[in-house]
């Protein structure tokens, strides 16, 4: 989990003190990557980012990040699964010197190779910034189901965007004014569709959607550029279709554990993280795995018992977090500081007790 932010002209230029702003909005979100951070900036964009060394942990990896001559940079939020094989589907070893072994470079030279289309052809979770100094032009992007945060605003005929709605905080003359329609939601459904978000002056990048940014003209275009593409087999039987349920979740499996740190399993004692555990342990990594479970002390609610018997059966290197009703009090406004809007789900404040261990 890194943090992204960055100041975007609308037909103008930047200086010094659009540097100092989003350098500003970077360090708010310190928390989401504590290995460092780092602003590229020139007078048509400034990008800055909080790192989490995930892959490559050497200081070559560290964001932003940017091509030989610096026409383009990138400031990124993510994991792309994927890398490896966009590397060779598009050859991109033979016609890039790769510097690094991260997926953020895979994602910078992809789109070097392919322009931006190439969003269309990542597996993963992500959000991100691309700047074209050639075409003048940005492009923040956000992962497919919108598991990464990505969040901006308008002012002043310039867009800033950050991971966090607490960076825009820290700009002179933020406007705090509440959405009204955003909050009826939220009393309605529990949460807030779309690109709602509490305040007026803030949108959320949708899941699946891209925007593009003429820096030069001004121009804002948003458009979705995923979209589920699922037909049914019918003549698919039962064993087969089993089959391929457990390649494709093996698959992925083995994708996202191809890290330069330790792995680390959150454990209900349920049946999905039951076959998460279960897949791990057949490609042979979870006597390393770190799996974490809630104990809730309250009999209605303790699953400690399917939690130890699963962790047994990984043979994992198992952490258990106590949990009474007094935690949930009193963690509450503290677990919203991170979400920066309401929760409706019931689970959110033992899930960030869980991470906090973890």
């Amino acid at each position: 989990m890194c943090g992204i932010a960055g100041v975007l002209p609308l037909g103008g230029r930047l200086d010094a003190s659009d540097a100092a702003a989003a350098e500003r909005m970077t360090r708010a979100l310190k928390h989401r990557g504590p290995d460092g951070i780092g602003v590229l900036s020139d007078e048509r964009c400034v990008l800055g980012n909080a790192r989490l060394r995930i892959t490559d942990l050497s200081a070559k990896a560290d964001l932003p990040m940017a091509n030989e001559d610096g026409s383009v940079q990138l400031c990124y939020n993510g994991a792309v699964t994927n890398g490896a094989e966009l590397k060779r589907s598009l050859g991109l070893e033979s016609r890039y010197r790769f510097r690094t072994s991260s997926d953020a470079e895979i994602v910078l030279r992809a789109y070097e190779e392919m322009g931006i289309d190439f969003v269309r052809r990542l597996s993963g979770m992500f959000a991100f910034c691309l700047y074209d100094r050639r075409l003048g032009k940005a492009f923040l992007v956000r992962d497919f189901f919108g598991q990464r945060p990505l969040f901006y605003m308008v002012k002043e005929q310039k867009l800033y965007f950050a991971s966090e709605i607490k960076s825009f905080l820290t700009l002179p003359g933020f406007d705090k004014s509440l959405d009204l329609d955003a909050l009826h939601h939220f009393f309605s459904l529990a949460y807030m569709p779309g690109e709602l978000t509490p305040f007026k002056a803030v949108r959320e990048l949708e899941g699946g959607h891209l925007m593009e940014i003429d820096c030069r003209g001004g121009t804002l275009d948003t458009r979705r550029y995923y979209r589920l593409d699922y037909r049914a087999d019918e003549a698919l039987g039962e064993a087969a279709a089993a089959r391929g349920l457990h390649e494709v979740l093996l698959d992925s499996v083995r994708r996202n554990i191809e890290v330069d740190v330790p792995v680390g399993l959150m454990l209900s004692g349920g049946v999905d993280t039951g076959i998460l555990l279960g897949l791990l342990k057949e490609l042979g990594v979870s006597r390393r795995t770190h799996t974490f479970s809630i104990r809730m002390n309250a009999p209605t609610f303790d699953e400690s018992r399917y939690q130890r018997l699963l962790a047994d059966f990984g043979g994992t290197i198992h952490h258990t977090v106590e949990i009474n009703p007094a935690d949930i009090e009193e963690n509450l406004l503290s677990h919203m500081a991170y979400l920066d809007e309401p929760s409706g789900d019931g689970a959110a404040i033992p899930f960030f007790l869980l991470a906090k261990e973890a």
